[in-house]
């Protein structure tokens, strides 16, 4: 059941999400629009973290216990030489990621801000259609560097 709940639920309101960013930006001059699409944005994106997120907090409070810790030397270990395993593009999708949602969301802002001011709208427009490139440049990157 939480399996099918938090597969399903989040790719519905996702979509949905997707619905209502697409009516937001269509939506021009029709204030009735706007606001019926900005709703949806704000309603299915906690419905998406709620989904999403649901299982995790179940487990978390209601699951088994974990069990005591017999060999303590072996997992310090292991975590020790573990650690030193990150490289620059990991760390560069562990930074670059929340950026380019932010950077999204400022976009989304400056468009939903930008009045009359078709410099602004252009600018809040260039901002959200950039952020899914630059992601998607950041994905390609490890390809790129193992083939160098």
């Amino acid at each position: 059941m939480m399996y099918a709940m938090q597969s399903w639920g989040t790719v519905i309101s996702g979509v949905l999400v997707a619905v209502g960013v697409v009516m937001l930006i269509a939506a021009t001059k029709n204030p009735h629009y706007r606001q019926r699409g900005f709703r949806m944005m704000i309603a299915f994106s906690f419905l998406f973290f709620m989904m999403a997120y649901s299982p995790v907090l179940y487990f978390h409070y209601y699951g088994p216990e974990p069990e005591p810790n017999e060999n303590a030397q072996a997992e310090d270990l292991m975590v020790m030489s573990d650690a030193t395993s990150g490289t620059f593009v990991d760390i560069l999708e562990i930074i670059g990621y929340p950026v380019l949602v932010l950077m999204f969301n400022v976009g989304l802002f400056y468009r939903l801000l930008a009045g009359k001011s078709p410099q602004s709208k252009r600018m809040g427009i260039g901002l959200m259609m950039f952020s899914p490139v630059a992601m998607f440049f950041i994905w390609l990157l490890p390809t790129i560097f193992s083939k160098i």
